[in-house]
């Protein structure tokens, strides 16, 4: 029985620590196709390749988000290295007749998007019901934008509960460790 127990607690710790690799490789993947991208289009840009994006020019945009209008400007779009960025640089994103850039997305939560693109600033989404909060992490996701949530540790030490004098240490949200002092 004790065995039984032992096993299940360190194959949840042990998996815990596979979601972990996991969610570092999907950084480390993330961060070189940034860079990839980032290389490409300074590699355009120094031969010729790339059509300019009216450098510092801000130009309205309007984009239709899952049937929802927008209006925001190239320099916000372009404001990080994301979706939007790429698009505008590859040249290959064309409007439609009416001048807007279709986005086959959810409008749910696009205006935090937009807001953090505007402003640099991490948007509070504690108001989010559990739906829009995956909606919104997909969203982040797909738009490629790294900067949007703050970077999560791995390892985290959890505060003991006042009375509790145990120690304890989790991996993902899993508790790998717990140490109740010796009395």
């Amino acid at each position: 029985m004790f065995l039984d127990t032992e096993y299940q607690r360190l194959n949840g710790a042990f998996t815990s620590f596979l979601n972990c690799i996991n969610d570092i490789q999907r950084t480390v993947s993330t961060q070189h196709r940034n860079f990839q991208r980032i290389y490409k289009t300074t590699q355009d840009e120094r031969y010729g390749y790339a059509p300019s994006v009216h450098g510092s020019e801000i130009l309205p945009v309007t984009l239709n988000v899952g049937g929802a209008l927008f209006k925001t400007s190239t320099s916000t779009l372009m404001s990080t290295d994301s979706f939007f960025s790429a698009m505008l640089r590859s040249g290959e994103w064309a409007s439609d007749s009416d001048g807007q850039y279709f986005i086959d997305r959810s409008p749910i939560v696009f205006p935090l998007i937009l807001h953090h693109l505007r402003t640099g600033e991490r948007v509070p989404t504690d108001h989010l019901s559990e739906f829009e909060k995956q909606v919104l992490g997909a969203d982040v996701d797909f738009y490629q934008i790294d900067t949007f949530f703050p970077p999560r540790s791995c390892v985290r030490f959890i505060e003991p509960t006042e009375g509790d004098d145990s120690i304890s240490v989790s991996l993902s949200n899993t508790r790998l460790y717990r140490k109740k002092p010796n009395r």
